[in-house]
């Protein structure tokens, strides 16, 4: 969803925020104060999707908020001292990933580009000689994997040959085979780049 100074107060947004599990929706009044806020750009190699902006809360029981926005759009938040953002980014197939913490709104420039090429990046597993897969998860290396304790999955698909989103880092690949045996680490210590796509055959 586009917003700018002119228009941020006329065009009617969703914003959503969950309350122990109940979804509500806001529409913003007109705004008049003055505005700042964000552009996402870098993502044209990653899969279709949206980027999730969170409001952090300032004392517990806050709301936290959210906004979604699309690929180049710009969105922008009246001036408030002190609040910040986490950013998401949320791929159709796959679980959302948080790319960016505590982000505050940019104090000179009216609209702050972001580049998700500066902290995302793809990891495309083939699978042609591994076994069928009801799952294809990447961990943090060193994550005991899936159905263990302390298994925390960053990205996870139902399938080979779809993309997986993570932040840049090291991760290990797992599979949880179709037919219900134990999982697999069939990749351990891959670099992810950010900006770059990983294939694994």
């Amino acid at each position: 969803m586009r917003y700018n100074r002119t228009v941020a107060g006329l065009v009617r947004a969703v914003i959503l925020g969950l309350v122990g599990g109940m979804l509500v929706e806001h529409a913003p009044a007109e705004q008049k104060a003055e505005s700042r806020g964000f552009r996402f750009v870098g993502g044209e190699f990653l899969p279709m999707g949206e980027i999730r902006l969170v409001l952090v809360p300032m004392q517990e029981g806050e709301k936290r908020l959210q906004w979604s926005t699309s690929l180049g759009s710009a969105i922008s938040f009246p001036v408030t001292s002190g609040r910040r953002w986490d950013f998401w980014w949320v791929p159709q197939v796959g679980i959302p990933v948080r790319f960016a913490e505590n982000q505050p709104l940019p104090q000179q420039e009216e609209i702050r580009e972001v580049r998700l090429d500066a902290f995302l990046g793809v990891v495309q597993l083939r699978g042609d000689n591994l076994p069928r897969a009801k799952a294809v998860v990447l961990a943090p290396y060193g994550d005991p994997g899936p159905g263990e304790k302390g298994h925390q999955p960053i990205q996870r698909v139902d399938d080979y040959r779809i993309d997986l989103v993570v932040p840049a880092g090291f991760y290990s690949v797992w599979i949880e085979p179709f037919n219900g045996a134990r999982s697999q680490r069939v990749f351990d210590k891959i670099r992810v780049e950010a900006g770059k796509i990983t294939k694994l055959d």
